[in-house]
């Protein structure tokens, strides 16, 4: 049981606050604070299992799923529980590689991301793919999750799952450890942000239609509000005990994203997404540009508005291109 009056209401403007009230004004105390909020994460997400290990996929169920369609000049070999894509003419250079998280496809898993893969791909980026657990091939391994492990959580497997692949990609041959970045949209882009606010291993991230800050979710606002998570997904159960007492909630997207800083980050928050209040990813955005201040690196955080539904449409696919490129 968890009481969320034991928690302190916190506002859009305590990000850049220690808990005394006095404003933080350099990394050094900015660190200190970052550490409290990866703590407030981590409790959110539950207890993980100790040399748990990473995911399953059943070998049948790849012939039932089936795989996405991608250009007949692009390698691809088996890695862990998905599929490591990567250009035929490697030249024995170290490549940048991308972890693609899909979205919420619960009979296809990241099956129909060919289009997406193939394009990362011809960008120059090796492009690691895999089915989050209770989606595609692994659909089973998500049902009896929370009678397997009670006290942790779906989404809490889905980043171990990311970091996990963090340590097999940096053990490929071809890959450059130092520029590994996750790229997600929906759920992936979600599964994407709390991975790189945890593991400072992941050189960068970009969110496509990935969150709307959950303090400011009331009822009303967003069809499922914090729900999404807590029983609509079953992703972080210890949210539903926040329900009607949002304010509380001990960490939220502001603190995720500022967890990244100073390494780059890319939003993508379409005007017309009904998952998501575009006034409240800008405040949002607005906190996490001061901490990317205290660093001097303003420049590595960029939000995209494009006129659009909530989608990873192939004019967004460009921007991410672009933006991958800068890097």
């Amino acid at each position: 049981m968890v009481d969320p009056l034991a928690f302190p209401i916190k506002g859009v403007d305590d990000l850049l606050k220690k808990p005394s009230g006095q404003g933080i004004d350099n990394t050094s105390a900015w660190k200190e604070k970052s550490d409290g909020i990866r703590k407030s994460i981590r409790w959110g997400l539950g207890n993980e299992p100790y040399s748990l290990g990473p995911g399953i996929q059943p070998d049948y169920m790849r012939d039932v799923v089936g795989s996405p369609r991608v250009n007949q000049k692009i390698e691809s070999m088996p890695l862990m529980f998905g599929k490591l894509y990567s250009p035929s003419d490697k030249n024995d250079r170290k490549m940048p590689a991308i972890i693609y998280l899909h979205e919420y496809d619960y009979p296809m898993g990241y099956a129909g991301s060919g289009d997406i893969i193939d394009k990362l791909v011809d960008a120059g980026f090796a492009v690691y793919a895999f089915d989050q657990i209770g989606f595609g091939t692994r659909i089973e391994e998500g049902r009896l999750f929370y009678e397997r492990f009670p006290t942790w959580s779906k989404m809490g497997r889905m980043v171990a799952d990311v970091r996990y692949s963090v340590d097999a990609l940096s053990e490929v041959e071809f890959i450059d450890p130092q520029k590994i970045y996750t790229v997600g949209y929906a759920l992936g882009a979600t599964v994407g942000l709390y991975s790189a606010a945890l593991d400072d291993r992941i050189a960068g991230t970009i969110s496509v239609c990935g969150f709307s800050p959950m303090r400011s979710n009331t009822p009303g606002k967003i069809p499922e509000g914090i729900y999404e998570y807590s029983h609509l997904h079953g992703l972080i159960p210890r949210l539903g005990f926040f329900a009607r007492q949002e304010s509380r909630i001990p960490w939220d997207f502001d603190g995720i994203l500022a967890c990244i800083a100073p390494r780059p980050v890319f939003i993508i928050a379409p005007s017309w997404d009904q998952y998501a209040n575009l006034e409240d990813v800008r405040q949002c955005v607005g906190q996490i540009e001061s901490v990317y201040g205290l660093y001097g690196s303003k420049q590595n955080l960029e939000v995209y508005v494009p006129e659009d539904y909530n989608r990873f449409s192939p004019a967004m696919l460009q921007e991410v291109i672009r933006w991958l490129n800068k890097l």
